[in-house]
């Protein structure tokens, strides 16, 4: 708690504090911030890639990140072997499981003209049940940054409905939510060709706006806005 106190602290020095989203603002009010509090929505990917949604797609889900097994831990469990999964990042473990293709650590800023799954999928833990642990729990309250790498990329998302950031991929149009990995294969049954173009369609729009840093321009122009209103 006293680490809590000292950044409350900080961020009560500052007339504006931008926020993850809405679940992180809740939190920073609930312990003390006292700032005005702008939600930032989604991170941007800034990159000169652009989606060609008539592209043909790999019959797969990326997942990219820390691979190794404190962080990433459900990738390593032998039940899902009902999913193929492309992984991409560092400390990676060749388990040689079936379902695992290791398709190597890349920069960032390459990695959306490389991306070419279907979906990809935002987890964190060894659960494929849940998303559990101290990285589960971040993962109620933060943006993670690979979200706006699929986007950015092309690819509609695959989240953990207990993510803060679920609220905005659902609101969106732009993937689906899972309680566990176990629900992945039931649920692309039940997505059509129809409905798969219509995400495909809300990823372009979306990712053009990520691209060009649209979100953390507006949270700028939002503080800024009722700066001046004051």
């Amino acid at each position: 708690m006293k680490d809590i106190d000292r950044e409350i602290e900080i961020f009560n020095l500052f007339d504006y504090v931008i926020s993850h989203n809405t679940k992180m603002t809740s939190w920073l009010e609930k312990n003390g911030c006292k700032s005005k509090i702008v939600n930032l929505e989604i991170f941007d990917y800034l990159s000169l890639n652009k989606i060609d949604i008539t592209k043909k797609r790999e019959n797969a889900i990326a997942f990219a990140g820390n691979l190794s097994q404190d962080k990433s831990g459900f990738l390593y469990q032998s039940t899902l072997n009902h999913i193929n999964l492309n992984v991409y990042g560092s400390n990676f473990k060749d388990l040689s499981l079936q379902h695992i293709n290791y398709k190597g650590s890349f920069p960032a800023e390459l990695l959306p003209e490389i991306l070419n799954e279907k979906y990809g999928l935002i987890w964190d833990g060894k659960s494929i049940e849940n998303c559990d642990g101290l990285f589960g729990e971040y993962l109620k309250y933060n943006n993670p940054h690979k979200t706006s790498l699929y986007l950015a990329s092309g690819l509609p998302v695959i989240v953990w409905n207990k993510a803060a950031i679920a609220s905005f991929i659902e609101k969106n149009g732009l993937g689906f939510s899972i309680q566990s990995i176990n629900e992945i294969e039931e649920k692309l049954k039940n997505i059509s060709k129809e409905d798969y173009l219509i995400m495909l369609n809300n990823v372009y729009k979306i990712s053009e706006k990520l691209q060009q840093g649209y979100f953390l321009k507006k949270a700028l122009n939002k503080c800024r806005e009722e700066k001046y209103e004051v």
